[in-house]
């Protein structure tokens, strides 16, 4: 590691279930993100290969005319498209999205998102009007700003919800029922292949991989083998599995989407989310019950009281309960109930949905007996030690919590010819690790109890 640096990008919240950020003040940070990182080379340094990382589910449109943005940036926990899933759902077109898409129908996903903006938004419906629309995850639109190409890969585009899972490319029925014009999509090409060149002053570098950002971190945390399994703890938690290079067989509660794609070949992965995870942390600092997410821990296990539970729903449930109406639940509450408990039942019902997750690819070819973790919230030992005595599973937490970042800059070195993946793996095997310490009966008895409560929990009315 030579360099590295990071900055916040400004998210708001204009109304509930809106999450929002501005395009061009993204597009700057990215800019000033990647100048920070180039400055500290030695004048006359070649930059061999860069790679791109996306969200994959933050969509915003744009003129192709101006180059400017029509809309702000919806990220992917916005839920604002729920009314269009409803529709769809209402019109009984649900099943066909799920097969040829392999993503169930929730404002998760980018082409709800998209066909609500066409719907809603005049500046949207002019750019459909006058040929100029642009309709993109983040990594078109910058990839567009910072090189001239406007291109997406398998994995991000498979994302979209507007993807053919098995054929790799733009479904006609897709775009139809949700009334995208594939005008105005970027190109799909391999995510490691030669994509451009990347204007990142002073330097002209080769723009070599573009991936969703948790396939990166799959790569970042070593899992690299059909049945490997991680956790990035970030925002929300992401679990992800490699599937190989057949197309996954349904899955009941999972997502099955690319991974790697190279010119001849893509690999599958399956997955599910906790929308709010390390969100839930920094809720609990607006509320002043925790001064920093790295306080949490300790606060955790000084607890002594009864256990808070706590339902990590702001934006929804994910995987594999699906319900984008669900919102957050804090119970359990006494005169006697201290701040320590509360932090405590926020980790605990992080660790309880990765679970859920994780049991839910139990029954799948993939029956994980290791997990790798990696994010932010992985340094929080009291929430790697909680995960795996509630999953039973050995947790192995990355030395190198930006698996993200790590992941990417090596397939972008293998894309270039650079790397090989003996390099890879070699870089990825530093960890930590985290044994179940809970009795069997004990874990299984504290599921069924976390199962009986999600299920009251979700049921409750949220006005």
């Amino acid at each position: 590691m030579i360099s590295r640096h990071t900055q916040n990008i400004q998210t708001t919240y204009p109304q509930s279930g809106w999450v929002e950020q501005e395009p061009e003040n993204l597009l700057a940070t990215v800019k000033q993100v990647a100048a920070a990182v180039l400055a500290p080379l030695p004048s006359g340094t070649v930059v061999l290969a860069a790679g791109l990382a996306n969200p994959g589910e933050s969509v915003l449109a744009w003129d192709a005319h101006s180059g400017q943005p029509l809309t702000p940036v919806l990220v992917w926990s916005d839920t604002r498209s729920s009314v269009t899933c409803d529709r769809l759902r209402a019109e009984e077109l649900e099943p066909q999205i799920v097969e040829r898409s392999g993503l169930r129908l929730d404002p998760y996903f980018c082409a709800a998102k998209f066909a609500w903006l066409l719907e809603h938004n005049r500046a949207v419906q002019d750019a459909l009007s006058g040929g100029s629309l642009r309709l993109c995850t983040l990594d078109a639109w910058i990839s567009y700003q910072l090189s001239g190409e406007y291109v997406t890969d398998h994995s991000t585009a498979s994302r979209t919800q507007l993807y053919h899972q098995e054929q790799g490319g733009w479904d006609s029925q897709l775009l139809a029922i949700f009334g995208v014009p594939e005008t105005a999509l970027p190109e799909i090409r391999p995510g490691l292949s030669p994509l451009g060149i990347l204007h990142l002053e002073p330097y002209r570098v080769p723009w070599t991989a573009a991936l969703l950002d948790q396939v990166a971190a799959l790569a970042g945390n070593g899992c690299l083998t059909p049945g490997d399994v991680k956790v990035t703890y970030g925002t929300g938690a992401f679990v992800l599995a490699q599937a190989g290079p057949a197309y996954p067989a349904s899955t009941s509660g999972l997502l099955r989407t690319v991974g790697l794609s190279q010119a001849q070949n893509r690999a599958f992965i399956l997955d599910g989310g906790v929308y709010s995870a390390g969100s839930a942390l920094q809720w609990l600092e607006r509320l002043g019950l925790l001064s920093h997410a790295s306080a949490a821990a300790v606060l955790a296990e000084q607890a002594s009281g009864a256990r808070v539970r706590f339902l990590p729903a702001f934006s929804g449930l994910g995987a594999p309960w699906w319900n984008s109406e669900a919102r957050g639940v804090l119970s359990g509450l006494s005169g006697e109930t201290t701040q320590a408990e509360i932090v405590r039942g926020v980790l605990d019902g992080i660790a309880s949905c990765v679970t859920d997750i994780l049991e839910q690819m139990n029954q799948t070819t993939i029956a994980p007996q290791r997990v790798r973790a990696d994010g932010g919230l992985a340094q929080n030992r009291y929430l790697m030690q909680r995960q795996a005595d509630l999953s039973g599973l050995v947790i192995e937490r990355s030395s190198e919590h930006e698996a993200t970042a790590l992941g990417m800059a090596l397939l972008a070195g293998i894309s270039a010819g650079t790397l090989d993946w003996a390099q890879v793996r070699t870089r990825t095997a530093s960890m930590q690790t985290f044994s179940p310490t809970l009795p069997e009966s004990e874990r299984q008895h504290e599921r069924a109890r976390w199962r009986d409560w999600l299920t009251q929990a979700v049921a409750l009315p949220h006005g």
